[in-house]
């Protein structure tokens, strides 16, 4: 019996339904059976699987930022106890579910962004706060700019315990994301990660090391072999665990840094990365 569904959603370019694919390829490395499900906006879509289930959807292209809330809705459509949100440029690195089941217990489970912890660093490192629109909207937001700034790339949950948790983030990103305000993502970035973490807090959700969601760059989160297996952490997390996502545009970071992985990688981390992603 299926207890685990994992949820894309894709559009767009070609190299977005390849990062899918490979996305989808890597789950081969979960022992336990699953379903797969993709939110798909082009209706591209081309890979014949019996365990998945397509939804074809549209977004308003004046709402900029609707695209990334699509996550936030595609637990209506699951019908396993767990639903496993990745985004497509993830792959598994390493079946942890076992781990990821007990840790989370009822709780949404996520991890903290890596170099944005809290809502403060929110204010202090991104444009969102310097701009009287944005610092409206953080404002309404987050009271508290203590609280943990979530990464939304990946998440673990489960839809029917927590369908209110992203219900509230599919309103109050009604609320902010009006066409009126459409571009506001663009030029200030009110992202969907303020809005989910607006709706977490230590009641409903467990947050976890970086390792669950790792951008596989050593100098922005660490990384280490401990036998044979890639581990790694958030800058301050005080310990490494074994890697369950690497998360990375490949395209994107090779037009940028000039290569991927990364030149200051020693040669066995830069093997297990590229092993990761089918390199």
């Amino acid at each position: 019996m299926k207890e685990v569904t994992f949820v894309y959603c894709v559009g767009g370019d070609q190299v977005y339904y390849d990062c899918l694919y490979k996305s989808i390829k890597s789950l081969e490395r979960i022992k336990e059976p699953y379903h797969i499900l993709v939110l798909d906006v082009d209706g591209k879509f081309d890979l014949d699987l019996d365990n998945v289930t397509v939804v074809p959807v549209t977004v308003n292209e004046r709402e900029i930022n609707h695209f990334q809330f699509l996550r936030y809705q595609a637990y209506k459509y699951v019908e396993t106890k767990y639903a496993f949100y990745l985004d497509v440029d993830v792959v598994i690195n390493a079946d942890r579910l076992d781990y990821l089941k007990e840790k989370a217990g009822d709780k949404f489970l996520l991890t903290q962004h890596w170099w944005i912890p809290t809502i403060k660093d929110y204010t202090q490192k991104t444009q969102a706060y310097k701009n009287p629109t944005g610092k409206k909207y953080v404002d309404y937001l987050h009271k508290d700019l203590s609280r943990p700034y979530i990464a939304s790339g990946v998440f673990f949950y489960q839809p029917k315990l927590h369908g209110k948790i992203l219900e509230e983030v599919n309103t109050k990103f009604k609320h902010i994301y009006s066409q009126d305000d459409a571009h506001i993502t663009k030029k200030i970035g009110i992202t969907d990660e303020c809005v989910l973490s607006s709706c977490l807090t230590d009641d409903n959700c467990v947050l976890v090391n970086g390792a669950f969601n790792h951008c596989a760059n050593s100098q922005w989160m660490p990384m280490k072999i401990v036998d044979g297996v890639l581990h790694g952490k958030n800058p301050y997390n005080p310990e490494f665990q074994p890697i369950t996502c690497l998360h990375a545009d490949i395209d994107r970071r090779i037009k940028t840094y000039k290569g991927f992985p990364h030149s200051h990688e020693s040669k066995e981390v830069t093997d297990l990365i590229k092993k990761g992603f089918y390199l």
